[in-house]
């Protein structure tokens, strides 16, 4: 991965907008120089946080990042362009902040920026996802987490000594992460927590063998035969055989009261004969004394039934009467409404002649009008000849026209409405007198018909056997009382003939035989029911405890199976935890995890000492602490130590001086860079970013620094280092020079 280009724009000590191009230092070393606080350090930041959405140091967030010098309208975002297998992609992502706009309106107004990021594909495609989904594709593509691109790529100033310095806890946390050697941890975690679990589960399964063992039942009557504890196969056996017993004993004892219960039925049944015999005796008495009331009843649903063939004949006469009566009702209201309707008529034909008078006589006042506005002295009068006209119509002629005229009108609308009443009037009285007419003519039949059923109704009740019309009235009977009388008439009847059957049945059922005293055969019965429910309790009692015992032993026998196995297995895991936990009796205190990391820690000394063995002249070297001398302590195996080439001696890392430290820094970090690198998939980084630390160094040590880093880039790599050292301006030739005023940092390259 090589950047080609990086925008910047109101991002950190940048105002404006800054582009960098990296054209011109695509292989070899270039430096990045300018005066403390310029803002080079701001450029890891910037490379950093378009691609992870973090700075370099991760000291600070991307919403802190916003430029103190920036013009309120300014956009902040950067934008990285860079190369990555031959392929080049764009991201451009800005942090959240406010920015000013101004509206149509001139009003200027603060507005809301929300943190975005947009990832442009070699294909010039945005990639479609949202914030998350473009994060994760980014590190996808270039295979490393931000922790492993500022360790690798990106050496921010103060961590070369982090890992020299950092006691082996905190190397064992950076190694974590950048390793992913977490789940060798895990893997620890889960034995303790499997060693832990086992335990619980081997309590709990001599807690359940416990439980089982307590639920063994002794039956009372093998208790008292025990005279020592005996093992649960035996008394399993002795249950078997007392229940073998009990069982012989309650079929005996079945059989005995089945017997007896069926000699007990045959007398009951015998006995509940002779009392059904006894019954119908009763029954037979009462009905006898029931015969008068009976024939009396038959006597008064044949008198009913003579009477209901006259009903039909009385209803005709009743009914014959009612409309007889309606309709002479019907017809005093007619002759009253014909009354009514000659009255009104003629008041209409009063109020038409009214009307009449009225219009015509309005009529002839306009006219005579008329005739006078046209009249003049000495001339004749069409109507009567005079040719004198003392009485002429004075005032305004027209005037009295209009108003003749609107009274005509008035008169005409009478006239009609009075025309109208007296023609709706002459209609209803046609019309009653038709209904009189016709209602006359019905009349006239109902009195025939009324004539003839009352001749066929006094017919009917001379020829029945009843006295009179009231003796008939008597007899009849609503047809729900009729059927009342007669269905307990036949109930009667039906009783006497079951009765005199049931008599004739038991009496041939009963004949030579007697009722029989039960009570001493219930006695008996009972005591031998009593012994077999005795006998069933004791063999479910037997057969209860067989079940329990066997499940016990059952049960038992799976929890001693199940307790080997987990003391077996308690017992490898165990062995597991303690070795995984550097626990081991003899052996050095060192954890997997930490055993892991150690051969990364070995392959990262390894090619940090090519590096410092050319630095340092040959003189010293990093070395690891050895297993064999870990132990009385833990977390001690990543401790690192200085061996010296020249007295073959070792020292603790903190006796070297800062020159020393930064070699060894510097060594360790491009050793790390590599193995994290192979590590991560084989990725290759093109790149390199150093943060100072060239100061320490003497001109020797920092030529052979200079020398080693040349022969890192191999032509094509890019490692750019920022430093104030004014030496390594003259050693350098590829310059990028950062300048800061009052209004934020510019940089401009410069080529020696």
């Amino acid at each position: 991965m090589k950047p080609i280009q990086l925008t910047i724009s109101a991002f950190g000590s940048y105002a404006g907008r800054t582009e960098i191009g990296f054209a011109g230092a695509q292989q070899g070393i270039f430096l990045i120089t300018g005066n403390t606080g310029a803002g080079k350090t701001t450029i890891f930041d910037a490379i950093t946080y378009a691609l992870y959405g973090q700075t370099s140091g991760g000291e600070r967030s991307g919403n802190m990042m916003r430029s103190q010098y920036a013009l309120p309208s300014t956009e902040t975002f950067v934008e990285l362009i860079f190369c990555y297998q031959g392929q080049e992609y764009r991201i451009r992502r800005n942090p959240e902040y406010q920015i000013e706009k101004t509206l149509k309106n001139g009003t200027v107004k603060l507005q809301k920026v929300a943190s975005n990021v947009e990832l442009t594909m070699p294909d010039g495609n945005l990639f479609p996802e949202k914030k998350a989904a473009t994060d994760a594709k980014i590190e996808a593509i270039l295979g490393l987490s931000v922790e492993q691109f500022t360790q690798i790529v990106m050496i921010a100033q103060g961590d070369f000594l982090k890992l020299l310095y950092t006691k082996s806890d905190e190397r064992k946390k950076i190694f974590s992460k950048l390793f992913q050697t977490d789940r060798y941890w895990r893997i620890q975690e889960r034995l303790k927590y499997r060693s832990i679990h086992l335990d619980n589960q081997i309590e709990e399964n001599k807690r359940a063998y416990a439980q089982e063992q307590a639920r063994i039942t002794i039956p009372e009557e093998i208790k008292e035969e025990l005279e020592e504890e005996v093992v649960l196969e035996e008394l399993i056996d002795r249950i078997v055989l007392k229940k073998k017993e009990v069982d012989e004993e309650l079929a005996v004892c079945q059989e005995e009261e089945k017997r007896l219960s069926v000699v007990l039925f045959s007398i009951e049944e015998v006995n509940r004969q002779f009392d059904q015999f006894e019954r119908m005796k009763r029954m037979q008495k009462e009905l006898k004394e029931k015969e008068e009331e009976e024939k009396l009843r038959v006597q008064r649903i044949a008198e009913a039934k003579r009477a209901e063939k006259i009903k039909s004949f009385e209803e005709k006469y009743v009914d014959a009467m009612r409309s007889q009566e309606q309709s002479l009702k019907f017809i005093k209201k007619l002759e009253s409404a014909l009354t009514s309707l000659e009255e009104k008529r003629n008041q209409a034909g009063i109020a038409l002649e009214m009307q009449q008078d009225a219009y015509y006589k309005m009529l002839i006042e306009q006219q005579a009008g008329l005739l006078a506005m046209g009249l003049k002295e000495n001339e004749p009068c069409p109507v009567c000849g005079s040719k004198e006209h003392p009485a002429l119509a004075r005032g305004d002629i027209k005037h009295q026209i209009r108003e003749l005229e609107n009274e005509l009108n008035r008169a005409k609308a009478k006239l009609a409405k009075s025309t109208e009443q007296l023609e709706h009037a002459q209609k209803e009285l046609q019309m009653c007198r038709g209904q009189l007419k016709q209602e006359q003519e019905k009349n006239k039949i109902c009195q025939r018909v009324l004539i003839q059923v009352q001749e066929a109704y006094e017919k009917q009740l001379l020829e029945s056997s009843f006295e009179d019309e009231e003796d008939y009235k008597r007899a009849y009977l609503p047809e729900r009382s009729r059927e009342k009388l007669e269905r307990e008439s036949r109930e009667y009847q039906e009783k006497c003939s079951l009765v005199s059957g049931q008599m004739v049945t038991w009496e041939k059922a009963l004949k030579g035989k007697e009722k029989q005293d039960t009570i001493e055969l219930k006695m008996k019965l009972k005591d031998v029911t009593a012994k077999v429910k005795r006998l069933e309790r004791r063999k479910l009692q037997l057969h209860a405890a067989y079940q329990t015992n066997r499940a016990v032993l059952e049960n038992s026998r799976n929890y001693q199976e199940t307790g080997a196995r987990l003391a077996e297995e308690d017992q490898v895991v165990k062995s597991l935890y303690r070795t995984a936990g550097g626990r081991l009796s003899g052996s050095a205190k060192i954890d997997f995890e930490t055993y892991i990391q150690r051969q990364y820690f070995k392959q990262i000394i390894h090619e940090a000492n090519k590096r410092l063995l050319t630095m340092s002249g040959q003189q010293f070297m990093l070395k690891l602490k050895e297993e064999s001398d870990v132990g009385k302590r833990s977390n001690e195996g990543l401790d690192l130590s200085v061996y010296s080439l020249i007295t073959d001696s070792e020292r603790d890392v903190k006796t070297l001086s800062g020159g020393e430290s930064f070699m060894a820094a510097l060594s360790m970090a491009l050793g790390l860079s590599d193995i994290v690198g192979k590590n991560a998939g084989g990725i290759q980084m093109d790149m390199l970013f150093i943060d100072e630390g060239f100061g320490s160094l003497d001109a020797d040590s920092r030529n052979q620094a200079i020398e080693v880093l040349q022969q890192l880039t191999g032509g094509k790599r890019m490692v750019g280092i920022i430093s104030h050292v004014t030496e390594l301006k003259e050693q350098i030739d590829h310059k990028l020079v950062v300048t800061r005023s009052d209004k934020g940092s510019k940089v401009s390259w410069e080529l020696s």
